[in-house]
């Protein structure tokens, strides 16, 4: 698997890219992201390519996001992690752990002055916070209410 940031290049693979209404209870379709990114040069999507090429992961990064006053690392040197999502032709093959794996080495190399990784977890989405615990992240144990759902702030220093 490779992370590559996003280019026009791939839009027919976000196109293509299936989600289903489960998913989407707690993100937003990569289609979306890419146009709030045209918006926002802070946002910064990302693709998880499988060996075969396939977009089989996607993520925005966000700098400088309106959840900064959070984090108990500072936002200048925090990346922030939303709208996690696999092409639901590809769930349960460890396709978005290995993507998350790849992320420390991915802002070595294209955002040396990230230190720290943030994201939000939804309270009932007991899944995605054991990947995220066995990926080094913490619960710093701040809940954030985002428009009605309960979140958890998650922070790992890299």
């Amino acid at each position: 698997m490779k992370l590559v940031a996003y280019d026009d290049a791939y839009y027919e693979k976000i196109e293509n890219f299936q989600i289903n209404s489960s998913q989407l209870e707690f993100t937003n379709a990569p289609l979306d992201n890419i146009k709030l990114a045209k918006q926002n040069p802070n946002r910064h999507c990302i693709l998880g390519l499988s060996n075969q090429n396939d977009l089989v992961v996607f993520y925005v990064l966000h700098e400088d996001c309106e959840f900064t006053n959070y984090f108990s690392t500072p936002a200048e040197s925090t990346i922030f992690i939303r709208s996690l999502s696999t092409d639901e032709r590809h769930l349960r093959k460890g396709y978005a752990r290995k993507s998350l794996e790849r992320l420390d080495s991915y802002l070595f190399e294209h955002m040396p002055h990230i230190k720290h990784i943030a994201l939000l977890v939804d309270k009932p989405n007991q899944i995605a916070y054991q990947l995220y615990t066995s990926l080094g992240f913490k619960d710093v144990k701040v809940e954030v209410d985002n428009d009605g759902d309960i979140q958890l702030l998650m922070e790992k220093s890299l």
